[in-house]
């Protein structure tokens, strides 16, 4: 179903029962439970708060914007302070609010904001981004979205499927969170295998040989629990031909590829035993902990536990020098290795701003070259750029383990919504059907049945969605 490509040719627990939802309805419980969101999986440093007060005159203008707190504070305390030098440099202040609580809770917050018509003159939508843009919540910036593009090397498709609409951009894409395979290569080659593996096969027999769990050691690592088993889940699927959507974006999750692709992944749970027995229950940074302390051979995540690695927040002596990357191996030749990204947070404006041109010209400026890609520096192997031209930066064309991910992840990598146009309706396979494999796992339902009752979750909300 696909193939690697080069970046050049790149520009190409659920109920059983589902719920009947308005459109505000479905907006509303999207963003209360979806699992789907930039950095709601995998956070491994304790949550810090970030407080900043701006004085303002009281004869000067106010821009409000909002962001959620990002993986890393350093990105909140960079976008803060230069969306102050922004203001400053067009007479306004910048008044940048870093939402506390999840994501779930400021996409909700954001879509309560728009009812009551208080919403900030710059924010990101998150979840919400397909319906803003849809319902007319956001300022079209073209002039902005080709400024920056032209600037940085152009966007990348994914920026370009999320954050445009019939050609027009919308949204200023900050980066992407690829999730990939952090592997101990040291421990691979010790039981005699080698890195890249070469297919699915390879990567079981390696968890086969290496498991102990009299020493509690295992091969593999991956998350059976809600919050990460999409982006493990989801690009298995696309491994063995299958996806959730088809081009026109209708609910295919029973098909025999993907029933073929959860019966694999569960398996490797409750057949082969290669994952620890608590993997069904590890919440968002439970295969941090385990690839942190050694109790796992590989986890796959976004770079959080590669930024944990880089910053030695493990026992285990030198562990960045024993960690290779790279995506899932390949089921077959004919499509190939795969690898799923978050499209990422992306900032937009309100369509009903007092003050169109200072909110754009905030966004010029913090998406000028080198804030931006300062920015993406201080992700620490989270963020991958959205602007192609930032990848020439020595910090991604030079650095051993970010080259690995542009070279093997960058361009094969897809967003949930694949190969389905982005709609508000796409991200309901994380939302609502996120729990096939413990559905499987705990609740003994066959891999088929579990597809089946996600296609019916999924396919209702789509349904209740375009008929309102």
């Amino acid at each position: 179903m696909s193939e690697k490509v080069s970046f050049d040719e790149m520009n190409s627990y659920q109920s059983s029962d589902p719920r009947r939802l308005s459109r505000r309805q479905f907006l509303r419980t999207a963003a209360t439970v979806s699992t789907g969101l930039l950095v709601a999986a995998c956070v491994q440093q304790p949550a810090q708060t970030v407080e900043v007060t701006v004085e303002v005159p009281a004869e000067q203008q106010v821009l409000r914007m909002w962001t959620t707190r990002f993986f890393n504070p350093n990105i909140n305390l960079h976008l803060n302070e230069e969306a102050q030098n922004a203001g400053r440099d067009i007479g306004f202040a910048v008044d940048v609010q870093a939402i506390p609580g999840s994501f779930q809770e400021f996409a909700a917050k954001l879509s309560a904001a728009a009812e009551a018509g208080t919403l900030p003159d710059i924010f990101s939508p998150q979840i919400a981004t397909q319906s803003f843009m849809r319902d007319d919540r956001l300022l079209p910036i073209q002039d902005v979205w080709d400024q920056v593009g032209n600037d940085l090397g152009g966007w990348h498709p994914t920026a370009e499927r999320n954050f445009m609409l019939d050609g027009v951009g919308y949204a200023l894409d900050i980066g992407f969170a690829p999730a990939y395979m952090h592997i101990r290569q040291d421990l691979v080659e010790e039981v005699g295998f080698s890195l890249p593996f070469s297919d699915l096969d390879d990567m079981l027999a390696f968890g086969k040989a290496f498991t102990n769990a009299d020493e509690n050691l295992y091969g593999l690592g991956f998350a059976y629990g809600l919050p990460d088993d999409l982006m493990h889940l989801q690009p298995l699927m696309w491994a063995f031909g299958g996806a959730a959507f088809d081009e026109d974006g209708n609910v295919t999750i029973d098909s025999p590829e993907n029933v073929a692709a959860l019966q694999w992944y569960t398996d490797l749970y409750s057949v082969h035993e290669v994952v620890p027995p608590a993997a069904v229950n590890w919440e968002g940074g439970g295969n941090n902990q385990g690839y942190l302390t050694g109790q796992i051979a590989m986890a796959m995540n976004p770079g959080s536990i590669l930024a944990a690695v880089r910053r030695e927040e493990t026992p285990i002596e030198d562990l960045l020098d024993k960690t290779y990357l790279a995506p899932w191996p390949q089921h077959t030749p004919e499509v190939g290795p795969q690898a799923q990204t978050e499209a990422g947070q992306a900032f937009g404006i309100n369509r009903e701003t007092k003050f169109p041109d200072a909110a754009q010209d905030v966004l010029r400026h913090l998406w000028s070259p080198d804030i931006y890609i300062k920015m993406m520096q201080m992700g620490q192997s989270y963020l991958f750029p959205a602007l192609m031209g930032a990848y020439d930066d020595p910090y991604f064309s030079e650095d051993r383990w970010n080259k690995q991910i542009v070279e093997n992840v960058v361009p094969i990598m897809r967003d949930e919504s694949w190969p389905a146009t982005p709609a508000p309706w796409t991200g309901m396979w994380s939302t609502w059907a996120g729990k096939a494999t413990s559905r499987v796992i705990l609740d003994g339902l066959t891999a088929q049945e579990a597809m089946q009752e996600a296609q019916q979750i999924v396919a209702q909300a789509r349904e209740d969605f375009l008929s309102t």
